[in-house]
């Protein structure tokens, strides 16, 4: 259970690796404060209760089962770059505050949900073996 991690300088990386599943373990607090972060699991992140962050950079892979589920909480006029996310137990559901740029590829098993303040940039490919739904919301 996930509590708080945070890299103690500006381009700090936390890199989280789970033989099971990565839960967020303390409610709507920020889990993990850091540069970027790359999470690795066998059956879920954040599956069922968002992991909430505050990074700018993302990369996660979840291999079994399970649901990928990043609830980032930068301001919004922050930008979340998505660096890959592959989830071949379930589904990806990421939300930002501020900006997300997709420029790594997103491939899940089931769908893919993407939402964030105006503007939405994909520049790399998203798959998804059910409904693909990318929103940006208005920033003004």
């Amino acid at each position: 259970m996930l509590q708080v991690i945070t890299a103690g300088t500006a381009g700090g990386r936390v890199t989280l690796t789970a033989a099971g599943s990565i839960i967020d373990g303390n409610a709507s607090s920020s889990n993990v404060t850091a540069s970027s972060l790359v999470a690795s699991a066998a059956t879920g992140i954040g599956s069922g209760n968002a992991l909430e962050t505050l990074v700018a950079s993302l990369q996660a892979t979840n291999s079994t089962s399970g649901d990928i589920e990043v609830a980032n909480n930068q301001g919004s006029s922050s930008l979340l770059t998505i660096a890959g996310i592959t989830n071949d137990g379930g589904s990806v559901v990421v939300t930002n505050n501020g900006h997300i740029a997709v420029g790594g590829a997103v491939k899940a098993s089931g769908g893919v949900s993407i939402t964030a303040s105006s503007p939405l940039t994909v520049s790399a490919s998203i798959t998804a073996a059910a409904d693909v739904t990318l929103t940006a919301t208005d920033s003004s």
